[in-house]
């Protein structure tokens, strides 16, 4: 999960999409992130030239002035809410952070990634890759396949097949769809 490097608080809501999607979108090898001043806090900094990641903080305050009013009358006082926005960047963005902040984590143990997908593919009497390409040979843009435990996995070559797929594909009740875009996860014809 993503988190504060500085803190380690974990980051929640919205802002764990946003983050993941950095992660992915930019090939980093940690969740850990800070802001620019924390990075110099902590005796580092953000390399030259690189971009930072926008996360928002949502929260409500009531005014002190506020809190005495409704107390004197008896009201529930009023809340203002507020949105913040803050800029942070990957710990791999920074230079001169303490050790025990940029190292990378461990590698995922083999058969943890993916249990569902790696059950299936073992299920499979084909490999999946010699699959996709006599479909693809054959005209066809995706497979689908069941896995166990009532998953639907929708395999294709891009990422604009699969958003396609994924609004396309209404899975049997009770049932999780996987959609695969193989380009993206590095698979290769």
């Amino acid at each position: 999960m993503p988190q504060n490097a500085a803190t380690q608080r974990r980051y929640s809501g919205i802002n764990v999409l946003i983050l993941w999607g950095a992660v992915i979108e930019r090939g980093f090898a940690g969740q850990s992130w800070l802001t620019f001043r924390q990075a110099l806090g902590l005796g580092g900094n953000v390399r030259k030239g690189e971009r930072g990641t926008t996360v928002v903080y949502a929260d409500r305050f009531t005014p002190d002035d506020e809190r005495r009013r409704a107390e004197r009358d008896g009201d529930d006082p009023y809340v203002i809410p507020f949105l913040k926005r803050f800029t942070v960047f990957n710990t791999d963005q920074c230079e001169n952070l303490p050790e025990e902040l940029t190292t990378a984590p461990a590698p995922v143990p083999e058969g943890l990634i993916l249990p569902d997908a790696e059950a299936l593919i073992a299920a499979t009497y084909a490999p999946v890759a010699e699959a996709l390409r006599a479909l693809r040979d054959a005209g066809a843009a995706h497979a689908m396949l069941s896995g166990s435990g009532g998953a639907t996995f929708a395999l294709c070559e891009r990422e604009a097949q699969a958003r396609a797929l994924a609004a396309a594909i209404v899975p049997p009740a009770g049932a999780q769809l996987f959609v695969v875009p193989l380009a993206s996860a590095g698979w290769r014809s």
